[in-house]
């Protein structure tokens, strides 16, 4: 157990073990000399408020001095002023705190031994401030894009002339090859006109056997000569109207968007015509037909089957037996024609050279049976 013991003098209150009751002890506050009184009451060994920055020590004895007498009333006045003591301490405390948040705040500790006074703890060394933060690299703003040039004006008939140098470039030697083609052809009528000038058609015969031979070899490939110029010019034909169509003139001639051409008027009047009347290779053929037999070149024409080149399903060849070709009687002699698609209508191939386009002899043995 221990006393509590208070200063007559400053008020301050320690607390020491029941052996000093009775004895002269100094105040270590004001280092006044007082009497312990030997009835005061002992008191549990329990720390005092935390919050009280007074430093309380162990009084000395100071051997040999009498012991004064020490009212009940001197007792409360000093645990009255002790408590007013650390009342004001709390209130700075706050003070500081709201006036200077970032001073550091004493806090007093009180030892756990018996009778050892309560001691206030050095204040904290300051931990040095931390440096601030790196500011992030400033990035330059991005520069604003350019507008883009403006496109120079356009120019039609400068695109049209481009259009028509690259005509006569690609079309040359497709030309060429049509001119050598028809040449090919001439000849090979000059050997046909030879042959028929005996009465019959000569059916049999090592002459005409070549004849058919030679025929049938040349037109193999001058049908492939003579579709790729066909089409070729169709291509670049549509590509200049393209141009007009999409970049009008006053003076330009009308044109319909049918279908993927661009057509006139009249090449759409009779492009509606063929499709009725050529809807097939043979509808195709068959007008030509009849229009050799009004010129003599061949007399009654019996329809025998359509065949398809295997290599191109725009190219058909239409086959028929006749009584008599050139104005020469023989009996169920073989003919045909070809024919092609053309602008979504059939129409029969116009061979270079050539001023009938039935062609005696069977078809191509390549060529295959069509259903139509």
């Amino acid at each position: 157990m221990s006393l509590l013991i208070g200063c007559p003098a400053c008020g301050a209150l320690f607390k020491g073990p029941e052996l000093l009751a009775g004895r002269t002890v100094r105040c270590l506050k004001c280092n006044t000399s007082m009497v312990v009184p030997a009835g005061a009451a002992p008191v549990e060994a329990a720390p005092l408020p935390k919050p009280s920055p007074l430093p309380v020590a162990d009084p000395l004895p100071i051997p040999g001095e009498p012991v004064p007498g020490e009212s009940a009333t001197a007792g409360l006045t000093a645990l009255l002023a002790a408590g007013l003591g650390v009342a004001f301490v709390l209130v700075i405390a706050v003070l500081v705190v709201f006036l200077n948040p970032s001073a550091p705040i004493p806090i007093a500790h009180l030892s756990q031994q018996e009778g050892a006074p309560i001691a206030q703890t050095e204040e904290p060394t300051p931990s040095p401030p931390k440096p601030p933060p790196p500011k992030p690299p400033v990035e330059p703003a991005p520069a604003e894009p350019e507008a883009p040039p403006e496109p120079p004006p356009f120019n039609r008939a400068e695109q049209l002339a481009e259009l028509e140098a690259k005509e006569k470039e690609v079309l040359a030697p497709l030309e060429k090859r049509h001119a050598t083609n028809q040449a090919t052809l001439q000849r090979l009528h000059t050997v046909e006109d030879d042959l028929f000038k005996k009465k019959l058609v000569p059916k049999v015969g090592a002459r005409y056997g070549a004849f058919l031979r030679d025929l049938a070899a040349a037109v193999r490939q001058i049908n492939k000569d003579t579709l790729s110029l066909v089409r070729k010019r169709e291509e670049l034909l549509q590509a200049k109207r393209k141009l007009i169509y999409d970049h009008p003139q006053p003076d330009d001639p009308a044109l319909e968007l049918y279908g993927s051409l661009l057509l006139t008027r009249e090449e759409i009047g009779d492009l509606g015509k063929r499709t009725i009347s050529s809807g097939s290779p043979r509808a195709a053929a068959q007008g030509h037909i009849v229009a050799a037999v009004s010129a003599g070149t061949i007399a009654t024409p019996l329809y025998k089957e359509t065949l398809m080149d295997p290599d191109d399903p725009d190219l058909a060849a239409v086959s028929y037996g006749v009584a008599s070709y050139r104005g020469k009687k023989a009996a169920d002699t073989p003919v045909h024609i070809f024919v092609h698609r053309w602008r979504g209508a059939w129409a029969v191939l116009e061979l270079p050279g050539r001023a009938s386009s039935v062609l005696i002899g069977p078809a191509p043995s390549n060529y295959r049976r069509s259903a139509k």
